[in-house]
C-alpha cells in the first residue's frame, strides 16, 4: 500500500491512498511518500527538511509509528537539505520508536546530512544506513 503525504508551503497536510505515488513539488515543498510492507514502513522524503518543513515529516513518521507498530525506515535519498533542528526532531522520533518497542532507521542520507549529524554530535543517537 502506498500513502502519499504532500505538504505544501501553506502548511497543509494531505494524505491520500493511491496505487502509485504522484509527486508534484514546488520549490518549498516537501513530498513524503509512505510505502507499507509486511516487514516495515518506508517513508520516502524529497525536498528540504528544515525548520519550516520538519513538522510535516514528524507527523508522517509519528502516524506510521502509531498505526503500524512496525519498524519505520526514513529514506533520505531525495532530501536536498537538512538542518540541525530537523536532526533533533529525528532523534525525538527515534526515541518514540524505541519507547513503542520498534525502531526508526534513516537510510541513504546525503553527505550533507552526515556532515550536519557529525557537527552537532548526533552520531550515536541515530541509526543510519547507507545503502
Amino acid at each position: 500500500m502506498v500513502v502519499e503525504f504532500r505538504a505544501r508551503s501553506s502548511q497543509m497536510f494531505d494524505a491520500k491512498l493511491s496505487g502509485r505515488g504522484k509527486q508534484e513539488m514546488d520549490e518549498d515543498d516537501l513530498v513524503i511518500t509512505v510505502v507499507t510492507t509486511a516487514e516495515a514502513v518506508t517513508v520516502l522524503a524529497s525536498g528540504e527538511v528544515d525548520l519550516f518543513t520538519v513538522d510535516r515529516l514528524r507527523r508522517a513518521v509519528s502516524s506510521c509509528l502509531e498505526r503500524t507498530g512496525r519498524p519505520v525506515v526514513v529514506d533520505l535519498s531525495g532530501v536536498t537539505f537538512v538542518d540541525g533542528h530537523s536532526l533533533n526532531v529525528l532523534i525525538q522520533l527515534s526515541n518514540a520508536a524505541r519507547a513503542a518497542g520498534t525502531s526508526l532507521v534513516l537510510r541513504n542520507p546525503s553527505a550533507g546530512f552526515e556532515r550536519v549529524k557529525r557537527l552537532v554530535d548526533f552520531d550515536e543517537a541515530l541509526h543510519v544506513e547507507a545503502v
